[in-house]
């Protein structure tokens, strides 16, 4: 029997894989590199990806509420998962936020 906070790991290949297809859809989008050649095609239509992580997103993410009230179980506190997500996620954001404003303040000098 799994508990509602079981894991669902073969899935996170899946967001894995969406993720990175919204990554390249952008940087096609933002270099026209597809443009002209003859793999532009598949590189516009990346963006299903977004579509796929949600679907997935949606799925692992309302499982254990789903799984409590068919149990009868109370439902799972949310505050601890935004806790949790707030120390895996910010972390990150801000790493990437400073950089983003270093290498975007050094591309103004070169103009």
């Amino acid at each position: 029997m799994t508990t509602p906070a079981a894991r669902f790991p073969c899935l996170d290949g899946y967001r894995a894989l969406a993720a990175t297809a919204v990554l390249v859809f952008h940087v096609n989008a933002a270099t026209g590199y597809g443009d002209h050649r003859a793999v532009g095609w598949v590189l516009a239509r990346l963006d299903v990806g977004v579509s796929i992580f949600f679907v997935l997103s949606a799925f692992l993410l309302s499982r254990p509420f789903v799984v409590a009230h068919l149990r009868g179980d109370p439902a799972p506190r949310v505050g601890q998962y935004l806790t949790r997500r707030a120390v895996r996620i910010f972390p990150a954001y801000w790493l990437a936020l400073a950089g983003a404003v270093v290498l975007l303040d050094r591309l103004e000098l070169r103009d």
